[in-house]
């Protein structure tokens, strides 16, 4: 599935001020109104660890897109990200988790140990079911541009970029892997991906197989 409907726009607070106070007339109250064709619509960066503007975009759409914590402490988020997932249901809305910190290291972009990850993510499962907000999740995605951000943060040398392509077959197996984690323990929730357009040239660059969705930015 492509994710035609997620998109990916970095709006700021003042573009947010400027629909607060729109004339109820002209809200789309009907789903068919609202998105159409479209499963999905929503915006990308809508609720992060320092904003949230799930149910200021509400009206407008039925997907918030959900990043919070920090890789130098993941799990300290947990309790912001189910008030978010919270937040979402209360809207009305779905929820698209970004789970990058959970799953990689700041530093130089790897894998964090298996273990840590199944723990986290068989922890977070069972919050999300004692809370009821596991049917407000839509999909599950586990980095955002992930090619761009990790070749940056690996900074391989020219000849494993250019001439073997060893980085790009590092993170193509990395990305399968943890997908494959995810699965482990939601196995009913698509994981999803926005691709950074300027890569897909590059003559190593190949889509890991297990995603569900896919996009391109």
């Amino acid at each position: 599935m492509v994710l035609a409907g997620l998109i990916c726009a970095r709006a700021s607070a003042g573009v947010f001020a400027q629909y607060a106070d729109w004339p109820e007339e002209d809200l789309f109250t009907s789903d068919d109104e609202r998105y159409g064709h479209l499963e999905y619509f929503g915006f990308n960066a809508s609720a992060m660890y320092n904003w949230n503007f799930t149910e200021d975009l509400a009206p407008f759409t039925n997907l918030t897109w959900i990043h919070v914590g920090s890789a130098s402490d993941p799990t300290a988020a947990t309790e912001q990200f189910i008030q978010r997932v919270g937040e979402a249901r209360d809207a009305g809305v779905q929820a698209t988790l970004s789970i990058e910190p959970f799953l990689f290291t700041e530093r130089k972009g790897k894998l964090r140990p298996d273990v840590d990850i199944e723990n986290f993510l068989v922890e977070f499962r069972a919050r999300l079911e004692l809370n009821e907000l596991l049917d407000t999740v839509a999909m599950i995605y586990p980095m955002d541009e992930p090619f761009r951000v990790l070749i940056d943060k690996r900074n391989p040398n020219f000849i494993e970029e250019y001439i073997t392509g060893k980085v790009y077959d590092e993170i193509h197996e990395d990305l399968v892997h943890v997908n494959d984690l995810i699965k482990l323990a939601f196995p009913e929730k698509p994981t999803g991906v926005t691709l950074s357009g300027y890569k897909l040239h590059h003559k190593f660059f190949s889509i890991p197989e297990n995603y569900d969705w896919v996009g391109l930015d």
